[in-house]
């Protein structure tokens, strides 16, 4: 089932590798992803494919993507998306996962994703979600983009997010949770507070403030032989301000399509007509 996942990844020139999932229903805003890569000159991606149409659009139109077709919810993705993740991490690859609503507007392989300054793994920040991770840190790890180095720890580590995961069905909430159990030890250079527009009922609600604890520099972890980063929120934020100096940003909204593509064009991360 994975054959064609680890030949394409290995079939790539430059490390890591940059992967994502996506399906039919999100053809627009993973060709918004694309076009966004490519203004950045970042050509070492592979998109997973979770339909055959996707999979035979991307194909006509020279995407390199791979096939894993799966019934559409999101228990199914993001069990595909824990499993592909492990079976790279398996395999000896190191790679950058990124949700195709996390937007690149500056290469940040150089400075955050290298594989001789990276720790084994580097996550960028969500915001509250799991809640009872959100109330012993003041901030959580996002799903939606971070680095792995293929290491015998993180190996492990996707084997205890995997038994997690048949627990929670999500893939946040597992990771977060088999990380906290670690006991990790965070260090801040500097501690910094931020104010994020909240969630109400799974919108956002702009009335609603939501502190969460963060940092200019990279905040640090360590737990048994595993080191992990956590990005700074205001270079790789859920969130939009002007305040922030973003190298990705992938915005909290609502999960259909349209809604994204909305939120993108109003706030000029819509590349696709330019």
């Amino acid at each position: 089932m994975y054959g064609d996942l680890i030949d394409s990844a290995l079939s790539e020139k430059y490390s890591p590798i940059i992967i994502s999932i996506s399906n039919w229903d999100y053809v627009e805003i993973t060709l918004n992803w694309i076009a966004a890569l490519k203004k950045l000159n970042i050509n070492s991606y592979l998109i997973v494919s979770l339909d055959k149409k996707l999979h035979e659009h991307l194909d006509n139109i020279g995407i390199k993507n791979v096939l894993i077709e799966i019934e559409n919810n999101h228990t199914n993705i993001w069990k595909v998306k824990l499993d592909v993740l492990s079976q790279l991490t398996n395999n000896g690859i190191n790679f950058i996962y990124s949700d195709v609503d996390a937007v690149w507007l500056k290469n940040p392989i150089k400075d955050y994703f290298s594989e001789k300054l990276a720790d084994d793994v580097v996550f960028s920040a969500g915001t509250i979600h799991p809640k009872h991770i959100f109330k012993e840190w003041g901030f959580v790890l996002c799903a939606g983009l971070f680095y792995i180095k293929s290491t015998t720890s993180t190996k492990n580590l996707f084997k205890e997010v995997l038994k997690d995961f048949f627990i929670t069905n999500d893939d946040q909430t597992s990771l977060n949770n088999v990380i906290y159990r670690m006991n990790i030890k965070w260090e801040f250079k500097s501690r910094k507070i931020i104010y994020v527009t909240g969630m109400k009922n799974g919108l956002l609600n702009s009335f609603i403030k939501t502190k969460i604890v963060s940092s200019e520099s990279i905040i640090r972890g360590t737990c048994a032989d595993l080191n992990i980063s956590v990005l700074p929120y205001n270079k790789f934020p859920r969130t939009i301000s002007s305040t922030f100096d973003p190298f990705v940003i992938h915005p909290i909204s609502d999960k259909k399509a349209e809604d994204k593509k909305k939120n993108f064009k109003e706030n000029s991360l819509w590349f696709l007509d330019t």
